[in-house]
């Protein structure tokens, strides 16, 4: 994402309503930390320069910086719309939240992360608020304020960097950028005097830790992708040739990809139970006719949701019967780039070449790269021993059902990854393909070794599908 598409909406209280209150501007400069290095690491912090100041007033006001040398201890209060959920489903606040957290020095920070296999490293440069009560820091509210309060005027004391996951129930810290740490006041101070009005914090990091390979949904957060160099590819993969899968859907929230689906026909699209429950359908949409996600493309077309269905029996969280139908609230233009797929006969077994494509994370690492151009690649269908031993080895359990289809290889960092839960896993057979799979999760990091993806077996629900569809 470049600077020019980036916009700064202040004044807001609900996250996905238009109100009186608030004020929208263009983002005109982008200043990161010249030591920031990407990833977990410290210097997570930037600025940006509004292109326009904005017009203060009762629900649009700045923050006050903290003193060089203030020591902060006691209480402070992140506020944020990130996620409010506790398990791997990621569900947006729709109305800003607050809660009081203690803060937590950094020895005993690091302590807390030590107990745990490939703990982070902690630096000077970032500050701590304790796991308390299952309250955390999650996805969405990164860059977000940490601020103390002092006769009601609140104090800037970090930005939101990162955390790990399930939020609020991994009973670890949440890590902040040090606002108060003197070359972070010298980067901020050397940028006001260039530029003294409309200027705003922003961090970098929107991942999470990953501790050690687990067990996960493929559904990365909301928020501004990592885009990765050009020669990259799809996790053991490449980009897909223009057109070869036309019924590839891509469900999105505020414009960002999430999750991916297929078109069954011109008013269903099916996808994983875990990405139709995402979030609230009147901000979902479906785009259809995509290849490159940075673009407006001739052949795209976008549509509401009108309604969801998931499976009854699905739990929510890494389990069986992850499916769902989406009807759309209109029926699609079908065209040589926008295509249905076959569903594949009642209960039978996948045969032939097995292809997975998506804009899923290329990343074999802890932190996602979001393609901006369709991927795809070819993989090999396991049996659901070889699949479930694989799983208990690396885990020590295994959640993998009879319901589920699986695929490999196991050793050559193929994988599916964040962001193409939902999406389509084929077989061609001849030229035809067949939805075998939908994919629903799989061991994090994404190509971990001995590592199979798992899908959602379609043919296991033939009757679910057409019992939906016709009702």
């Amino acid at each position: 994402m470049t600077q020019g598409e980036f916009k700064v909406i202040v004044g807001k209280y609900y996250l996905l309503e238009d109100e009186e209150t608030q004020q929208e501007v263009e983002v005109a400069k982008i200043y990161v930390h010249e030591n920031y290095p990407g990833g977990i690491a410290p210097y997570d912090i930037a600025l940006l320069k509004l292109k326009t100041p904005l017009t203060f007033n009762k629900w649009v006001s700045a923050v006050k910086l903290p003193e060089q040398g203030e020591v902060q201890i006691g209480n402070a209060v992140l506020s944020g719309w990130g996620s409010v959920s506790k398990t791997w489903d990621l569900r947006l606040s729709n109305v800003l939240q607050k809660v009081t957290v203690p803060l937590l020095d950094n020895k005993s920070c690091q302590d807390e992360f030590s107990k745990s296999h490939k703990a982070p490293q902690l630096y000077d440069s970032q500050i701590c608020t304790a796991a308390i009560d299952e309250v955390s820091a999650c996805s969405g509210d990164s860059g977000g304020p940490l601020v103390q309060f002092e006769n009601n005027v609140p104090t800037l004391v970090g930005i939101t960097s990162w955390g790990t996951y399930p939020c609020g129930t991994s009973h670890k810290p949440s890590v902040y950028t040090h606002i108060m740490i003197n070359y972070h006041l010298i980067f901020i101070d050397k940028m006001l005097e260039m530029f003294p009005k409309a200027i705003v914090f922003v961090a970098l990091l929107t991942v999470a830790v990953t501790e050690r390979p687990r067990v996960g949904l493929q559904m990365p957060p909301i928020l501004p992708r990592f885009t990765g160099p050009s020669s990259a590819q799809v996790v053991g993969g490449k980009e897909a040739p223009v057109g070869d899968y036309p019924f590839i859907a891509s469900l999105q929230m505020f414009n960002s990809h999430f999750c991916a689906g297929s078109i069954i026909n011109n008013k269903w699209v099916l996808t994983a139970g875990h990405c139709a429950n995402a979030g609230s359908l009147n901000f979902l949409r479906v785009k259809v006719g995509k290849h490159n996600m940075q673009k407006n493309e001739s052949t795209e077309q976008t549509v509401q949701v009108a309604q969801a269905y998931i499976h009854e029996n699905y739990k929510s969280d890494v389990g069986p019967y992850d499916i769902a139908l989406l009807k759309l609230a209109t029926p699609l233009k079908l065209t040589k780039e926008i295509q249905a797929i076959e569903l594949p006969p009642p209960e039978s077994e996948p045969t032939g070449e097995a292809w997975l494509c998506g804009w899923g994370s290329i990343s074999t690492g802890r932190y996602p790269i979001m393609p901006d151009k369709l991927q795809h690649v070819k993989m090999e269908f396991l049996d659901l021993i070889t699949c479930h031993e694989s799983i208990e080895r690396l885990i020590g359990f295994s959640p993998v059902h009879e319901t589920n289809v699986c695929t490999g290889p196991l050793y050559d960092q193929i994988s599916a990854c964040s962001g193409d839960s939902g999406g389509p896993l084929i077989s061609r057979i001849g030229q035809k393909p067949v939805l075998i799979g939908i994919v629903s999760w799989g061991i994090i990091p994404c190509g971990s070794a001995g590592a199979p993806s798992v899908y959602t077996k379609v043919s296991s629900f033939i009757e679910w599908i057409e019992k939906k569809m016709n009702n």
